[in-house]
């Protein structure tokens, strides 16, 4: 499983790397929202594979 923080505008990047994890079979989950004292929209992205840590 692998966790980025702060992931919103970097797909293009980041894009050979997010094609070469999905290829591996990990799959990608996004969580969008506010910081706590931020009004503006962040993103953290979960890479992750069956079997994991956190059973999802």
């Amino acid at each position: 499983m692998l966790l980025l923080d702060d992931t919103q505008g970097a797909q293009d990047f980041y894009r050979k790397e997010t094609e070469m994890l999905c290829a591996r079979g990990f799959r990608r989950l996004d969580f969008k929202g506010p910081k706590p004292a931020s009004v503006r929209v962040y993103q953290t992205t979960i890479f992750y594979r069956n079997d994991n840590v956190l059973g999802i």
